[in-house]
């Protein structure tokens, strides 16, 4: 069997699913995955894009091949030349079974096949990510997460500096309205 998938994001309880559904099928380790994907650190660094659902999936899946496709927004999944879905999902559990998503389905070989040529086209667009590579990858969004928190907390910490600076210009000038020729009490 082979799969062709192009989700923006993907999401590790979701590729545990994939795994553990073609593991039931006995075929995780016969299934060749093609993934396409905008694997971009800032999607990994907020959270969007889980680099460990990549790791899982090349852990797992021996014929798994990720490619990095910038400005890729597509989410198809194809089947063989058996099934074509182009949806609005994500492969995350909300993408799958929370999210009001909405795609079509569809079993024309003819359609299924120029679409998976598509996808191919694309991924000769794109560059492929080896396993270590992503491993690599992993610890550097580790650290940039971490400079990330770092400059939200900085960030926040001015901004109130500043928002009490303002609150308290505005009051003083308040204050010097009210005081205009008269006292305050």
């Amino acid at each position: 069997m082979t799969c062709c998938w192009s989700p923006l994001f993907i999401k590790l309880n979701a590729a545990t699913d994939v795994v553990s559904h073609l593991a039931a099928r006995l075929t995780q380790n016969s299934t060749r995955v093609q993934v396409l994907t905008n694997l971009r650190p800032e999607s990994a660094v907020t959270g969007s894009l889980d680099l460990e659902a990549f790791i899982h999936l090349s852990q797992r899946l021996p014929l798994l091949e990720l490619t990095h496709v910038p400005s890729l927004h597509a989410k198809v999944y194809v089947a063989d030349v058996q099934m074509a879905v182009i949806t609005s999902g994500n492969l995350t559990n909300p993408g799958v079974d929370a999210n009001v998503e909405y795609g079509v389905a569809l079993t024309d070989q003819t359609l299924v096949a120029e679409i998976r040529r598509d996808l191919e086209n694309y991924g000769q667009l794109g560059a492929r990510i080896p396993v270590g590579t992503l491993m690599d990858l992993l610890a550097e969004i580790a650290e940039m997460k971490l400079l990330f928190k770092k400059a939200e907390e900085s960030i926040r910490s001015r901004a109130r500096r500043a928002f009490k600076e303002r609150l308290e210009a505005a009051n003083f000038q308040v204050l010097r309205q009210r005081a205009r020729g008269k006292t305050t009490h």
